[in-house]
């Protein structure tokens, strides 16, 4: 006979507090690896006067105009998670997706052979269906009220169609849940989409969001709410935190040139058994680059005008 749903639910709380201790450790020390890496992030990038002009490698210049926005915005997110998880969890975790998204979209852009092209075509793709839709709305009002057009625009059907980029012909970029299944394997196969989704009932409207902000009687009546949207269980957050810096740190270190941190930021990772070059749970490796945007080959030059300011 299977248990009941009480029995599960007993066995699931049983095992919780025998694992608290352990999860508590963890999270302190997924948390402190967050911090180091914000710490190195604001020493070599943050912080203007003190970055010297630095080079980078010609061959990756493309792929880092666009990984370095991806990873700062990365890293401006994990800084506000951490501020903000003691008092504002959810508002953290909410950070911490974003963190986690575009940490992990700056990865794949440079495993990927013309990554940065294919992500530049999302993005051209979705800034055309807003333009023709917008486009559209526009000749449908004129066609309705004819002085309305001669006062808004005063273009002709022709003119405005030329307001409409053209669609792209490259494909974009996975959406994320493609992204997170080409660098999980085995039984872990869902474990960066897992990790995604659970960030997202944050950001998103959610039964999780509700547990978060209301407060329940032990047979599930409310009884109160939180505005901070700390009921119920905190927010272990440190993993999430830790994998985005670590991978948004390493994505635009490696386009340095002669890359002369990589050691020190994979170091931090490791430590503690961190991913932090994700070539080695690609799924998809025919993906990657064959050419010298590979950012394992050998350093050639760096940028034909010189260095590139921070």
């Amino acid at each position: 006979m299977s248990d009941s749903s009480d029995e599960v639910q007993q066995k699931l709380a049983a095992l919780d507090e025998k694992y608290a201790d352990d999860l508590t450790r963890s999270e302190a020390r997924f948390v402190e690896v967050a911090e180091r890496v914000l710490g190195q992030w604001r020493t070599w990038w943050r912080d203007l006067e003190a970055v010297p002009e630095f080079a980078v490698e010609a061959r990756l210049h493309h792929k880092f105009l666009m990984c370095f926005p991806l990873a700062a915005h990365a890293m401006n997110h994990i800084e506000t998670a951490l501020d903000t998880r003691a008092t504002l969890p959810w508002v953290a975790k909410a950070n911490t997706r974003i963190a986690f998204e575009h940490a992990l979209t700056a990865q794949w852009v440079l495993l990927t052979a013309d990554g940065e092209v294919r992500l530049k075509a999302g993005f051209d793709h979705r800034d055309h269906i807003r333009t023709d839709r917008f486009i559209k709305g526009v000749r449908r009002l004129g066609q309705d009220d004819q002085e309305f057009a001669e006062a808004a625009h005063g273009l002709t059907p022709a003119q405005l169609d030329g307001l409409v980029r053209t669609k792209p012909d490259e494909p974009g970029p996975p959406n994320t849940e493609g992204m997170c299944q080409r660098f999980a394997s085995g039984g872990a196969g869902n474990l960066l989409y897992d990790i995604h989704r659970d960030l997202s009932g944050a950001v998103h409207p959610s039964l999780s969001l509700l547990r978060a902000h209301l407060r329940f009687s032990p047979d599930g009546n409310v009884t109160g709410t939180n505005t901070s949207g700390a009921c119920g269980a905190p927010a272990m957050l440190g993993r999430e935190l830790a994998l985005s810096a670590i991978w948004a740190l390493y994505a635009i270190e490696v386009c340095r040139f002669d890359q002369p941190r990589i050691a020190q930021v994979v170091a931090i990772g490791t430590e503690e058994g961190l991913p932090v070059d994700l070539r080695s749970s690609d799924q998809q490796p025919d993906k990657q680059p064959k050419d010298q945007t590979a950012y394992w080959h050998q350093p050639r030059d760096a940028v034909p005008d010189g260095n590139v300011r921070s």
